[in-house]
């Protein structure tokens, strides 16, 4: 049983992946397009060049940002941690319930992301494109909010 491994190469095609625990790290540029799921007790490193722009993420485990990186999309319970650097939604859809931390940023390019947990993360969140929905919010941290005046932000109570 492999606990811990790191993917130096890319990964492509239509499947996904999915992570039932311990630790798996991506540093390629992956083009795979099927769903990337990180399960509780599980975390995925996106490191160097990591980055799953044409996936969906499901976290229910832990994903660490530690470089400049993009999902299709970010769903789950788990937590995502912005390790310095940050991660852009290029498709968002659906709710991320987790927590958001770190110094790092979050980027919606496209989409909707919907945010309804206890985020904490101290650096930028920028809208670029789409829609950030941000619901009961418990915690705000030190969000600096950048966005174009086209552009849409819905917060609910």
């Amino acid at each position: 049983m492999v606990t811990a491994a790191t993917l130096l190469k890319t990964v492509s095609g239509t499947g996904g992946l999915t992570l039932t625990g311990g630790t798996e790290t991506l540093s390629g540029t992956n083009t795979y397009t099927g769903a990337t799921n990180v399960n509780t007790g599980a975390t995925l490193n996106l490191t160097g060049n990591g980055s799953l722009a044409n996936s969906a993420v499901v976290d229910n485990g832990t994903l660490t940002v530690q470089s400049n990186s993009s999902v299709a999309g970010l769903t789950g319970s788990g937590s995502l941690v912005l390790d310095g650097h940050s991660l852009a939604l290029n498709n968002a859809a659906g709710t991320f319930a987790g927590t958001i931390s770190g110094d790092g940023g979050l980027v919606v390019n496209a989409g909707t992301a919907v945010l309804t947990g206890a985020n904490t993360y101290t650096g930028g969140t920028t809208i670029n494109g789409g829609t950030l929905e941000v619901a009961r919010i418990r915690t705000w941290g030190d969000w600096q909010w950048r966005y174009a005046e086209w552009r849409d932000f819905a917060y609910y109570r």
